[in-house]
C-alpha cells in the first residue's frame, strides 16, 4: 500500500497574492458546504478596513480561509467582529484546519482590541453550529426575524 503525504498546512493572515487562491477555494466549496455566518461575496471583504481574515495554506495553495469584519460598538459589546465565511476544501476537512483558522482570525481580533465575536448561522447549518459550539461559541440572545412581502 502507498501511503500519501500531504503538505504542511500553514496558516496566516491573507495578504494579495492568496485571493485567487481565496476566490478558487470558495468556488469549491460554495453553497452548502461553505459555512456563510452572515456574508456577502468574498469580494465584500478582501481589501477592506475593517475586512480581516486568514488562509490556512498546503504548500502554495489556498486550501481554506476565514473572513469577517469589524463592527461597530453596540450594547453588550464594546468592540466586536463577525465572522461571515469560513471555508476549508474538501480533502482538508475534519483535519482541524478550521479550528487552526479560528484561532488565527481570533488573534488578529484580539491584536486589534477586539473583545466580541459573532456569527449568525441558518438553522439547517448543523456543521457550522457544531464547530462553532466546538470553539467555544454559544447561542446568543437574538433572534433574526423574517417576513416575505
Amino acid at each position: 500500500m502507498v501511503e500519501k503525504t500531504l503538505p504542511r498546512i500553514t496558516i496566516r493572515a491573507i495578504r494579495d497574492e492568496d485571493i485567487d487562491g481565496i476566490f478558487a477555494v470558495d468556488g469549491r466549496v460554495g453553497g452548502a458546504t461553505r459555512g456563510i455566518t452572515f456574508a456577502g461575496p468574498i469580494s465584500d471583504y478582501l481589501g477592506k478596513a475593517s475586512g480581516m481574515g486568514c488562509v490556512a495554506r498546503a504548500g502554495e495553495d489556498v486550501i481554506g480561509l476565514i473572513m469577517g469584519r469589524v463592527v461597530r460598538p453596540f450594547p453588550g459589546c464594546q468592540s466586536g467582529a463577525w465572522i461571515e465565511v469560513v471555508g476549508v476544501a474538501p480533502e482538508y476537512r475534519r483535519g482541524g484546519v478550521a479550528t487552526r483558522l479560528f484561532k488565527a482570525f481570533q488573534e488578529q481580533c484580539r491584536k486589534r482590541g477586539i473583545a466580541c465575536l459573532h456569527a449568525l448561522t441558518a438553522t439547517n447549518e448543523k456543521n457550522l453550529a457544531g464547530f462553532l459550539a466546538s470553539v467555544g461559541f454559544s447561542a446568543g440572545n437574538h433572534v433574526k426575524w423574517d417576513k416575505q412581502i
